[in-house]
């Protein structure tokens, strides 16, 4: 994953994985953002290039979660959100 504007997330950070479309790919006039994964952990973020806003990271999802992600990346924008607690312990 790419993040652009905003705070770097730190290694071992729990996050959840919000994707949002836009009308062309919902169709039915649902929810335009959906949780596609709730709480995955950042287990590599890249250095932060001098010239840029830009970070890739790399994050630890479940089979399911990658087709989602992956489906989400070439339809919408995805976004990260902090997990609560409950989450981050719940991967400890």
């Amino acid at each position: 994953m790419v993040i652009e504007q905003g705070g770097l997330p730190s290694m071992g950070g729990v996050f959840g994985q919000l994707a949002t479309f836009g009308p062309a790919t919902l169709g039915d006039g649902g929810d335009p953002t959906v949780l596609i994964a709730p709480a995955v952990s950042v287990r590599a973020v890249d250095s932060v290039p001098a010239s840029g806003d830009t970070v890739g990271i790399t994050v630890l999802v479940t089979p399911r979660q990658s087709s989602r992600l992956a489906f989400s990346a070439s339809t919408g924008t995805i976004s990260i959100a902090l997990a609560p607690p409950e989450a981050a312990r719940a991967q400890g």
